[in-house]
């Protein structure tokens, strides 16, 4: 039986008795296998050193313990319920001012994560493309309008999890949102309709996930849907529930 035992001495510091090291110097010593002087008494580091014990003899041997899969890398379909606005502002034409109230609509995501090894999966890159919509038919000071917005959404950040238990984390993530608008516009009727552009914003999100399963709550900055016009401008603001299922890790 190996030995290895902590113990406090008699100024109540800690000491460790490592004598495992000198018996495994002793009865497993191989001029080509690594010293014991470095090894941790850890399941990791024992494994290694028999490993390459029985490869410096020559010996056939059998390990046992199953090296632990690395899934750094996941796939996850996401769906989200999304409450979404939008505010218009005219410099000259004030009658085409509008706000909506929050919208309800579903939004479809695909998630790509990537582990960092390195900080022992707690950090993870995220890349998802996001389809969403706001459809809104309503009035705006003396005029009618129409919004349809349609555009998937390309966030790239950060995620960092926090462990709770064998199957349950915490992740807090943040990301940069580069919005691809479809022939979205805004059309006021029996006037002028202009075009939705192309923008840029940035989310935040707090979640957990079990297993397979994940939920977030998640947020997003500001967006401006009409930048192409020069004397007017909008604020697109959005906040989503998304639900995930993990299918497949590599």
């Amino acid at each position: 039986q190996l030995i290895f035992k902590q113990f406090r001495d008699a100024k109540n510091y800690v000491n460790t008795n490592n004598a495992f090291k000198q018996q495994l110097f002793n009865s497993l010593n191989c001029d080509n296998s690594e010293s014991a002087e470095d090894l941790k008494f850890e399941r990791a580091d024992l494994v290694a050193y028999f490993s390459n014990y029985n490869k410096c003899k020559g010996g056939n041997y059998i390990n046992y313990i199953k090296p632990k899969e690395l899934n750094l890398f996941k796939v996850t379909p996401r769906l989200g319920l999304r409450r979404s606005s939008l505010a218009t502002t005219f410099e000259i034409f004030e009658n085409k001012n509008f706000e909506t109230n929050d919208i309800t609509s579903i939004q479809f995501g695909l998630e790509g994560e990537f582990a960092f090894s390195s900080f022992k999966k707690r950090l993870a890159l995220l890349i998802e493309p996001t389809f969403q919509y706001l459809n809104f038919d309503g009035p705006a000071n003396l005029n009618e309008v129409e919004v349809a917005y349609i555009s998937v959404e390309f966030q790239i950040g950060l995620r960092y999890y926090l462990k709770l238990n064998e199957k349950a984390r915490l992740f807090l993530n943040g990301s940069l949102v580069a919005d691809v608008d479809f022939n979205s516009t805004i059309n006021y009727l029996n006037l002028d309709s202009y075009d939705i552009g192309n923008s840029m914003g940035a989310s935040a999100g707090v979640g957990i996930k079990v297993n397979n399963l994940s939920f977030e709550l998640r947020g997003h900055t500001s967006r401006d849907l009409l930048n192409k016009i020069d004397s007017a401008g909008s604020r697109f603001n959005a906040f989503s529930m998304i639900f995930g299922y993990t299918l497949f890790k590599l």
